[in-house]
């Protein structure tokens, strides 16, 4: 077993165990009435410098909030969860001799509404949620109270005991990110979610598929007190499950020109964690006495600022959200939530700044002008009148970027690696069309000019579902044939392998890897 401290007023002991396999067989079970157990149940925080940088001189206990407790007498005798000022209540048998409370990294809710989110040891092949052990004791004939703290394991220089509030830290700042949401939508239904984290875990900070994974290997770097990266990522899992995101993922920074399903992706998750935190300044520790920080507040996004900046998107979405007085806006996180599960899911177009807009003026059509100006006057967009962002006139960088969506075919597209490679902006091309007819239709990019040995790509998508792909090898064309619906609204993605498929693609020159194809329609 790995041993922790904790205590409080009932000097209860505690260890983490990494997981919850001990089922107590020592314990007898009394025979007289039943006693309440009661306590608080907290864990230490770190404190964030304003640099970002983990701040040791400054660690508070703080209630844990919404977490699983279990009684463990020969098994699960009894369980709770504690309430939002982490306090807790049992009541077990008397004279109940070496029963413990367990406390589980874990938020559980069945009915409406309902939740189950986990934290598990991510170096273990089958999961095991981290939990908080007190020591044993026997329930006697009265109430009793035990108190339980999963302590930081920092020794003054270094970690010098088990991390064990290391799981709780982050179970509860998705307890807060949860009760954003609950507050638009008391009846939300959560996904099960996992979060994989481990003291040596290198694996990288990311979400996917209701797993979210942080790291924890302090050589390296260590998440589990970063509340806005665990709240960004949270935002993923929210965004993947009640709504819909069309982003590729990828490297990105703030000033990055980007894929605009990514630009709306990662700058919702940014202003979401600001929601989140009340905070607007995001704050990243870097191992044990580094950190970074930027202002989502400031509308600072520099010459980048525009409709394929994740700063400026991050930028928008918390002026809609936000009390302070520096804007005429100030509409709370409801309709920000509404447009994201309702009309985001049916968007023709691919996700992005566009497409939450549109909706998000007619739902709130007394504030459209203020919505409108926020935008051009902070950010250089313009007007946005529908969810495919035409009438773009800011064109990043030499090649030609514009239309956002070609319309018609055949079309003329040129894909470019100038704004770097994977998910920069111009990687990827797009054409909005409404099938003509239900019928198998050929799609063919041919290459016009650029370079010399081209590998074109094309996706198809209706409202975010994939239909049809061609990814061939063969030089300067791609070809490939699909059965549509009449009448259904599609959107070809068109991009070239060679600034694709390297994510770290540095661009050289500012045509690097510039190449036109003509994309053709042809009904077979």
């Amino acid at each position: 077993m790995l041993q922790a401290c904790s205590g409080g007023n009932s000097g209860a002991g505690g260890k983490n165990n990494g997981g919850s396999t001990n089922t107590n067989t020592n314990c007898t079970l009394g025979n007289v009435a039943n006693v309440t157990v009661s306590g608080m149940v907290t864990f230490d925080r770190v404190a964030l410098l304003s640099s970002g940088s983990l701040d040791f001189n400054n660690i508070s206990q703080q209630p844990l909030k919404g977490a699983v407790v279990e009684a463990i007498c020969n098994g699960i005798l009894v369980s709770t969860g504690t309430d939002a000022n982490g306090n807790y209540s049992l009541s077990i048998p008397g004279n109940t001799s070496g029963v413990f409370i367990r406390v589980k990294a874990q938020l559980l809710r069945t009915g409406t509404p309902s939740w189950d989110v986990a934290v598990s040891d991510e170096t273990q092949a089958v999961k095991l949620i981290f939990s908080m052990d007190g020591s044993q004791f026997n329930s006697g004939t009265s109430n009793s109270s035990r108190n339980l703290n999963a302590a930081s394991g920092w020794g003054g220089s270094s970690y010098t005991s088990t991390r064990v509030a290391a799981p709780f830290a982050i179970l509860d700042t998705i307890y807060d990110a949860m009760q954003l949401v609950l507050a638009a939508n008391s009846s939300a239904q959560f996904p099960p979610l996992d979060v994989k984290w481990s003291a040596s875990s290198i694996t990288g900070t990311y979400y996917t598929n209701n797993i979210i994974s942080l790291v924890g290997r302090v050589a390296t770097d260590t998440d589990e007190f970063d509340e806005h990266v665990i709240a960004h990522e949270w935002a993923h899992y929210f965004t993947d499950t009640f709504s819909r995101d069309d982003s590729i993922g990828g490297s990105h920074t703030r000033q990055d020109i980007l894929d605009i399903r990514v630009a709306f992706s990662e700058g919702f998750g940014n202003a979401f964690s600001a929601m989140v935190t009340g905070e607007p300044v995001y704050k990243d520790s870097q191992g044990l006495s580094a950190g970074f920080n930027f202002d989502i507040e400031s509308n600072n996004c520099g010459a980048n600022r525009g409709w394929f900046s994740e700063c400026s998107v991050q930028s928008v979405l918390y002026d809609f959200y936000d009390v302070a007085n520096d804007d005429a806006l100030n509409l709370g996180f409801a309709p920000i939530y509404t447009v994201l599960t309702t009309n985001i899911p049916a968007t023709t177009a691919v996700t992005s700044l566009f497409s939450f807009i549109t909706p998000f003026k007619a739902l709130n059509a007394g504030s459209a002008a203020n919505i409108d100006s926020l935008l051009l006057t902070d950010h250089s967009i313009a007007t946005i009148t529908d969810d495919a962002g035409t009438t773009r006139t800011l064109n990043p960088g030499t090649t030609d970027q514009l239309p956002v969506y070609a319309t018609s075919f055949p079309a003329s597209l040129c894909v470019t690696g100038e704004n770097g490679g994977y998910n920069g902006l111009g990687v990827h091309r797009f054409v909005q069309f409404t099938a003509p007819a239900s019928a198998n239709f050929t799609f063919t990019a041919t290459r016009t000019s650029g370079l010399a040995s081209s590998d074109p790509d094309m996706s198809i998508y209706s409202s975010g579902v994939l239909t049809g792909f061609g990814e061939s090898t063969v030089n300067n064309t791609e070809s490939f044939s699909v059965n549509l619906v009449a009448g259904t609204v599609y959107v070809l993605d068109l991009n070239e392998y060679a600034n694709y498929s390297d994510e770290a693609y540095d661009p050289s020159g500012s045509l690097a890897n510039e190449t036109c194809f003509s994309v053709t329609r042809t009904q077979n």
